[in-house]
């Protein structure tokens, strides 16, 4: 059933998505086309603000659609599972945990998939495939290669229980009777706390396997972060935000399983 309901969410959704992909890679061509004119000829003033307008257009139009695809999955959470299309969805022989994971895997999905086009159509406007290579260098220059891994995994994990933590503020705030946006912030405001808390308490075990004990971790003289400590506090984080995406993701199937107060 699973498979089931992740075609129909894409069936959905892909043809909106692909728009705006299309949009974006457009605006990216756009871009690299005065870029191009304003090295040819630098002294042409019309050439240079087209360039420096058309990358500011992609930029904002790259940070939209990251923003708009996290905002498009709370709106479809809430109206497809939670509002009205929550009386269908609770009366076909379709377990709770399919609903939360359908939607839950569908937007990790789109946003890997956004953000690949994002980097594509930047990319195409640099003339520049591998612009982040410098980047990335810097970023773990002094740390060492072996924390890349952890680093990624823990970035994937991160985008799992964000989107796990907003789902289940809705679950938790449509339980309620009466004001149900509004005790969905609330309850965003509680998961916000817990999961704050949480990377604090990771901190504080990472510090402790590492120094034995509380200890300042950036030294003053180079300041960068120990390698051994960045490697810990990479998987260790990752722990828990794995166990974060859990609990949240419990606490919705149970609030679905319980049927909610649907409008």
């Amino acid at each position: 059933m699973l498979g089931k309901l992740l075609k129909h969410e894409y069936k959905a959704t892909y043809k909106m998505f692909l728009s705006v992909y299309i949009f974006v890679a457009i605006v990216g061509v756009i871009s690299l086309m005065f870029n191009e004119l304003n090295e040819k000829s630098p002294m042409n003033t019309v050439f240079s603000v087209c360039s420096i307008t058309m990358k500011g257009v992609l930029i904002i139009a790259i940070v939209v659609m990251l923003i708009g695809t996290v905002l498009m999955y709370i709106l479809r959470y809430r109206s497809n599972i939670l509002k009205d299309e929550g009386y269908l969805m609770n009366t076909l022989p379709v377990k709770a945990r399919d609903l939360v994971l359908s939607k839950l895997i569908s937007v990790i999905v789109w946003l890997l998939v956004t953000a690949f086009v994002s980097y594509c159509a930047y990319s195409i406007s640099k003339l520049d495939f591998f612009w982040a290579e410098s980047m990335l260098k810097s970023f773990f220059e002094g740390m060492g290669a072996k924390i890349l891994i952890p680093f990624i995994a823990y970035l994937f994990v991160d985008i799992i229980l964000i989107m796990s933590q907003l789902f289940t503020s809705l679950s938790v705030g449509y339980t309620f009777s009466d004001n149900k946006d509004v005790m969905s912030l609330a309850a965003y405001a509680g998961t916000y706390v817990i999961v704050q808390l949480s990377n604090i308490i990771g901190l504080i075990i990472t510090s402790f396997i590492n120094f034995g004990g509380l200890k300042i971790i950036i030294e003053s003289e180079s300041n960068e972060i120990p390698t051994d400590f960045a490697n810990s506090m990479f998987i260790i984080m990752g722990i828990i935000a794995v166990l974060l995406v859990i609990l949240f993701n419990t606490v919705s199937i149970k609030m679905l399983s319980n049927k909610l107060n649907l409008e």
